[in-house]
């Protein structure tokens, strides 16, 4: 009785065809530095909260007064040396940032039009299963 309700009311499926795909070259040090992530975010928030900590000391240098000469001293060069670890932190994610953007850059622009062609999608996934059998023999050969 439950198959003869499942039959009557089969599941409708909608297929939403895509208009083209863009397939892209990547080498294995590419991948690599994908698969790590953008190191810089590391950076920036050491240099936010050097900059807060910094930036902290220095209003305490300018609000309080220091009865010993020994606290205002630690005050100051805590406040020097996370100000200067925070303008450090600051260019090292800077660079990291420009480092990591010019990867995607470098693949999207070995995009070349003239290689355009209709591919049907089964076409994609037969070729993708043909390279993942001749890799998994070779594996195979190697073991």
């Amino acid at each position: 009785m439950g198959n003869q309700n499942q039959s009557e009311n089969p599941i409708q499926i909608e297929r939403a065809r895509i208009g083209s795909i863009s397939v892209y070259d990547v080498t294995e040090d590419e991948l690599e530095i994908i698969e790590q992530g953008p190191i810089g975010s590391v950076y920036l928030n050491i240099c936010v909260a050097s900059f807060s900590i910094g930036l902290t000391f220095i209003l305490t240098l300018t609000t309080a007064t220091f009865s010993d000469l020994r606290w205002f001293t630690v005050c100051v060069v805590i406040a020097v040396l996370t100000i200067m670890s925070g303008i450090i932190t600051l260019i090292i994610w800077l660079q990291n940032r420009k480092n990591y953007g010019k990867v995607f850059k470098r693949i999207k622009g070995r995009k070349n039009t003239a290689l355009k062609k209709d591919i049907e999608p089964n076409a994609i996934l037969e070729a993708y299963t043909l390279l993942d059998s001749s890799n998994n023999r070779k594996e195979a050969k190697r073991g």
